[in-house]
């Protein structure tokens, strides 16, 4: 017996989710797969698309909204103070899971892949905290682009092991006179299957390096954004908001100054506690410089 029609439109749950799920940014497909989870019944992917369409979703559109909503949210909180390095990584991981971004990631790739996403964020955000803000998509560029080299990596490894399994075959098979015509094929075939292992690493390789130059690209311009930041509070002066620009952008700097800061301190009650004890004037009379609730003086109680 054939399966009852049902159309999509008419099933208002149906659209509610779909509607949902397309502002969620998940794929046609794995929409097709809810609807067929949920209601028991599968949409063909034109079908979705069409009543998509009908209901004024445009996917571009939502996506595009989509991110923008996620970047204002995961980066309207500031780091909280006193956190260090490894802190201050899982602190912007805990953002980001708490973002729509999170969201798209997870239907753009694998969950291993998704991983590795998110643990080298939290380290990049660290490593340019001052423009995680109003550099977020290049920041999601880069990272995107390291997943993306990783597969052309495996790809290639993968072919590689193949040519060489390729390769020990024809070497460990050679050429005879009176081999028969069932070896002579399999000869034939192998060799073009080595030609053609050769030809996808050789595209495997030119598309990797395609992507290294992507990835060294984007990461030049989030250092260069962070340069121009520091000169824009600079003004081209020597001055105390050259030093703010620099704290604000320099953990090392900020460790140094905080040292210098330390010591000065440190110094500052030294020559206090000096001064509070007596010291001789030109007239030979001995008095403290400081005299406060901690200076002592001989004879008083």
């Amino acid at each position: 017996m054939s399966e009852v029609f049902q159309k999509l439109s008419n099933n208002i749950p149906a659209t509610e989710l779909l509607t949902k799920l397309c502002k969620e940014g998940m794929p046609d497909k794995q929409i097709q797969d809810e609807l067929l989870h949920k209601f028991n019944y599968k949409w063909n992917l034109e079908t979705i698309r069409r009543t998509r369409r009908k209901l004024g979703i445009n996917k571009k559109t939502e996506n595009k909204q989509l991110v923008q909503e996620s970047i204002k949210e995961n980066t309207s909180f500031f780091v909280p103070p006193g956190l260090n390095n490894t802190e201050k990584a899982e602190w912007f991981r805990k953002q980001f899971f708490k973002s729509h971004l999170y969201i798209v990631l997870k239907s753009q790739f694998t969950q291993e892949e998704i991983d590795v996403y998110i643990q080298e964020y939290g380290d990049l955000s660290v490593q340019f905290e001052d423009i995680v803000t109003s550099e977020q998509f290049q920041v999601d560029d880069f990272l995107k682009h390291r997943i993306l080299i990783n597969r052309q990596l495996i790809l290639m490894k993968s072919f590689q092991e193949e040519i060489t399994e390729l390769t020990g075959w024809t070497a460990n098979n050679p050429i005879k006179e009176d081999e028969d015509k069932d070896t002579k094929q399999l000869r034939i075939q192998q060799y073009r299957l080595l030609d053609q292992k050769r030809s996808d690493f050789s595209k495997v390789s030119e598309r990797y390096d395609k992507l290294v130059a992507g990835r060294d690209k984007i990461y030049q311009n989030l250092a260069a954004t962070r340069k121009d930041r520091i000169d824009e509070l600079r003004g081209g002066k020597e001055s105390f908001f050259n030093l703010v620009a620099i704290l604000q952008s320099s953990e090392a700097e900020r460790d140094k100054q905080g040292k210098y800061a330390a010591l000065t301190k440190i110094a500052s009650q030294d020559i206090k506690e000096h001064w509070r004890e007596p010291q001789e004037f030109p007239d030979g009379t001995m008095e403290p410089l400081i005299l406060d609730s901690e200076t002592f003086i001989e004879g008083e109680e």
